[in-house]
């Protein structure tokens, strides 16, 4: 009897500490679950992971990197510093045999003990890490960084970790995924700020060496780096060479006296190929000029080269004593400063216009007023008689909003049923079209030609995307110049960021919103709905349905919009049927731009039905759990951002099931654990365990309390 109960309060103790474990793991999870709706930078986001992986998979160092192509940036570090590591652990992915297996493979790899596995190398700061793990992190099918994890004891990480690894590698991909873009829209509007001051200092100020030290300084303060130097060209004794024109920050006597000739070291090379460059280490390219002083230390560059028109000027170097202190983003707004160093030293006119117009636009709370500022202003920059400001529908064939000046101006409709109208062409092409005479170009509207002299559309161009086209009419012979255009430009593309801003600052918050509204709830339904109505709430669509698998049909569980009377929850659809079907069949996304062209839409799905829509499936635990369904009665109504966007939803809605059922495993572990206790103490005699714990899918449908909560993701289906 003693012997049975001693083995039954073992068992008791197993489990209580399985389900422990359990808890701490799914603790760990949520915790990560946060960082993902939570808008904080990537440094945060990478430092949170690392801190959170610690508290399941302990280590003695660890890395979170992020892959950009062959390149990989450290982005968060733990147990060394980052002086301490050596170039050679950072190479590009192509030369690291073992980092190219993690990248590759997209799978955990798992080293027991490093000197067993030949792609393994040891340098000074490996040389006491005898177990090692690449975990890769990837994001609709990319890897997009990976974490490195070092400990001194061989035999410590083994193929049992390898299961919690990748659920904690894709819940991280996930929160650093989203942290990248929240980066990425934080950076954009740090460089618009730092652009618009900028532009406020050309409107008051047109001194040209008084420009180039504010950059130079501007450049130090914002990337904090050792200096910033700008080269221009100067002939001395019959030759060119490059001198230092302005420098700020430190070491400023030393570089002062420093000269390059055209081609020589990489500021020479810059202004020779009018390239940029990003080095992680400089000291270690052949291009490098070394300095006097030999510093011993790593040394990175930005270089960026200042043109004016399609001829070099100058060359703006950053310079940082830190291995690979830059990243992609700060070489972004070093060319940014050095194209808006470009245009500043070539006009000196019409630059105060252009930043009140800016600071109205930037300004601006609502896209009507940004198009209002943009039309009025274009017209008081280039004198021209009229404007009007067309934004392109999703579909690119349409027009979603426009906006004339004066009022009373004639501007025909675009002609968008025909490719080779000028509307069509710029948002094709999105290149300008200057048409200086109208009467003798065929391409024009007839009408236009009887009203207006010359024409210029200039697109407005998002991320490489036209999401608009400017048009300004002029009634008298007008040949637009280069400065013209160059300001033109610039303007229609800060509207363009600035209405991109609204919309994504937006769609940002709703997701915020969703995924911390998402991790208080446990039953579908509650998930489902929230969804449901974010959906409805944001994009631009007719109706939103979220089905579930139950079990060979879906099912519609929450419905949002003008369609309820025809998808009434509880209405089903056979799976692989309809572009629901089809996508909880095939676990694919689908974005359908016009139905009746789409042989696996089902006419009957509503009456009328949609014109086009969006469908992504929901999985949960590598298996379609359902689908969410946007719908709109207009064709070309959603693009692959609102794929995007769907997907995002639909990846929350995945992680909040999983984690109710995380939360509820630990709940039912928990409670079996203190009723096999209770009776042990009760009836003196220890019951077989498996009796009962049972299977785990038969705990959950027996217990009264799971029973007593509805259909959901803790029963028989779920």
């Amino acid at each position: 009897l003693a012997a049975a109960r001693a083995a039954g309060a073992m068992q008791s103790a197993r489990v209580l500490e399985r389900g422990v474990t359990l808890r701490r793991q799914a603790g760990t999870l949520r915790d990560v679950a946060v960082a993902i709706s939570s808008a904080i930078s990537l440094e945060d986001v990478s430092g949170q992971i690392l801190d959170n992986v610690h508290r399941m998979v302990k280590y003695d160092k660890a890395t979170m990197q992020i892959v950009r192509g062959d390149v990989r940036d450290l982005i968060a570090y733990r147990g060394f510093e980052k002086a301490d590591i050596a170039p050679q652990l950072l190479r590009p992915i192509s030369q690291d045999a073992l980092i190219k297996r993690v990248v590759t493979a997209q799978r955990p790899v798992i080293l027991t003990e490093t000197k067993q596995d030949p792609d393994w190398e040891v340098y000074p700061q490996t040389a006491n890490v005898y177990s090692w793990i690449g975990l890769p992190l990837v994001y609709r099918d990319q890897t997009i960084g990976l974490i490195t994890l070092d400990h001194h004891k061989a035999g410590t990480y083994t193929r049992e970790l390898e299961g919690l690894l990748i659920q904690l590698a894709h819940q991280a991909a996930v929160a650093v995924e989203n942290a990248r873009l929240f980066d990425d829209r934080q950076h954009r509007i740090r460089d618009l700020q730092i652009l618009n001051d900028i532009a406020q200092i050309m409107a008051v100020n047109l001194n040209t060496l008084d420009l180039l030290r504010t950059i130079a300084s501007r450049v130090v303060k914002e990337l904090k780096c050792t200096h910033c130097t700008i080269f221009s060209p100067v002939e001395q004794e019959g030759q060119i060479w490059l001198l230092p024109q302005v420098v700020e920050g430190k070491h400023q006597g030393q570089i002062a006296t420093r000269k390059f000739r055209i081609g020589e070291g990489l500021a020479g090379w810059a202004f020779q190929h009018g390239e940029a460059l990003m080095l992680p280490d400089a000291s270690i390219d052949p291009r490098f000029a070394k300095a006097r002083e030999r510093r011993g230390r790593p040394r990175s560059m930005l270089i960026a080269p200042i043109l004016v028109g399609d001829q070099i000027r100058s060359v703006i170097v950053a310079d940082q004593d830190e291995y690979g202190w830059f990243s992609i983003n700060d070489l972004s707004l070093l060319k940014a400063l050095a194209r808006q160093a470009g245009i500043a030293i070539q006009r000196n006119t019409g630059l105060q216009l252009v930043q009140d117009i800016g600071n109205q636009i930037n300004s601006a709370r609502k896209v009507e007023e940004i198009l209002r500022f943009i039309v009025s202003g274009a017209i008081d920059l280039t004198h021209t008689t009229s404007g009007v400001i067309y934004l392109v529908g999703k579909d690119g064939r349409s027009i979603a909003a426009s906006y004339k000046y004066p009022p009373d101006s004639f501007h025909p409709a675009p002609r968008m049923d025909k490719e080779d109208g000028s509307t069509r062409r710029v948002i094709a092409t999105g290149d300008v079209l200057i048409f200086s005479d109208l009467a003798q170009d065929e391409r024009v509207n007839p009408e236009l030609r009887e009203r207006a002299r010359s024409m210029i559309a200039v697109p407005l161009k998002h991320v490489d995307k036209v999401i608009g086209v400017l048009y300004l009419n002029d009634r008298d012979f007008h040949e637009f110049t280069e400065t013209e255009v160059s300001l033109l430009t610039t303007l229609s593309n800060q509207a363009a960021t600035a209405i991109a801003k609204e919309q994504q600052v937006d769609r940002h918050r709703m997701l915020n919103d969703v995924g911390a509204q998402l991790i208080g709830l446990l039953k579908d339904e509650d998930i489902f709905n929230a969804v449901a109505r974010a959906v409805a709430d944001t994009l631009d669509c007719t109706h939103c349905s979220v089905f579930r698998i139950e079990p060979a049909v879906l099912v519609v569980r929450a419905a949002q919009g003008n369609l309820e009377r025809d998808l009434p929850l509880g209405r089903t659809f056979n799976i692989g049927e309809g572009v629901a079907g089809w996508v909880a069949k095939t676990g694919k996304s689908a974005l359908v731009a016009y139905t009746p062209e789409d042989a696996r839409f089902d006419p009957n799905w509503s009456s009328p039905p949609p014109q086009s829509l969006v469908n992504v499936p929901i999985v949960v635990d590598q298996q379609v759990y359902g689908v969410i369904s946007v719908e709109h009665e207009r064709p070309g109504a959603f693009d692959e951002q609102d794929r995007r966007l769907v997907e995002t939803l639909a990846l929350q809605v995945g992680q909040a099931i999983r984690n109710a059922r995380r939360i509820h495993e630990l709940e039912v572990l928990y409670a079996a654990g203190q009723r096999f206790s209770r009776q042990l103490d009760r009836e003196g005699q220890p019951i077989e365990p498996a009796a009962e714990l049972g299977h785990r899918r038969r705990v959950r449908v027996r217990d009264p309390e799971v029973l007593s909560r509805g259909h959901g993701p803790f029963d028989e289906q779920g």
